[in-house]
C-alpha cells in the first residue's frame, strides 16, 4: 500500500510542478534511509557516508539559488513553498520505510523467492488499489494497451 501511495504522489508531484525542482529532491532517499534503517533495522552510518549523503543533498539548495537575493535562507523557504517539492520528499520518505522493510524480508526469506513474490503481489496489489480509485475494472486495466499508438520508427522497420 505504501509503495502505490508513492506512486500516486510522485504522479501528483510530476503534474503540480516543474519535472527540475521535482525530480532531483530523490537524492533525499538515502537520508531519510539513515533514520529509517537505524530505526527498523538498527544499522549506522560511519561519519564519513552520512558527510557524503548530506554534501549531495546540499545540491538541492542550489535549484533555487535564484532566490538568493532575497536572504541566505530564502532557496530553503522556496523549496518548502513548491508543492511538488514537498509532496517528492514525501515520497522519498515512503521510498525509504519501504526499501528498509524491503532489505528486513530478504533478511528473512530466500531472496530470489522476494524478488519474485514481492513484484509481482506488488504490481497486483497496486492493478487493483489503483482501479479502485480510479473506478475501472482490474482486469480491463491489465488488457488495455497504452493510450495512443507508439510513434512509428521507420528505421527500425527496415531491419
Amino acid at each position: 500500500m505504501k509503495l502505490v501511495a508513492a506512486l500516486l504522489l510522485y504522479m501528483r508531484s510530476l503534474r503540480v510542478s516543474p519535472i527540475s525542482l521535482t525530480l532531483p529532491f530523490l537524492v533525499f532517499t538515502p537520508a531519510f534511509m539513515i533514520l529509517t534503517g537505524a530505526l527498523i533495522l538498527c544499522e549506522h552510518m560511519k561519519a564519513a557516508g552520512t558527510a557524503g549523503i548530506m554534501l549531495i543533498i546540499s545540491v538541492s539548495y542550489t535549484l533555487y539559488l535564484p532566490s538568493l537575493r532575497y536572504g541566505l535562507t530564502e532557496p530553503i523557504r522556496a523549496m518548502f513553498r513548491e508543492q511538488g517539492s514537498m509532496l517528492m520528499l514525501l515520497v522519498v520518505f515512503i521510498y525509504s520505510i519501504t526499501s528498509v522493510l524491503g532489505k528486513l524480508a530478504i533478511q528473512h526469506s530466500n531472496p530470489t523467492f522476494f524478488a519474485s513474490f514481492y513484484f509481482v503481489v506488488h504490481g497486483l496489489f497496486a492493478t487493483c488499489v489503483l482501479s479502485l480509485i480510479f473506478g475501472t475494472n482490474p482486469v480491463e486495466v491489465l488488457r488495455k494497451r497504452p493510450k495512443g499508438d507508439l510513434p512509428k520508427k521507420p528505421h527500425l522497420a527496415a531491419a
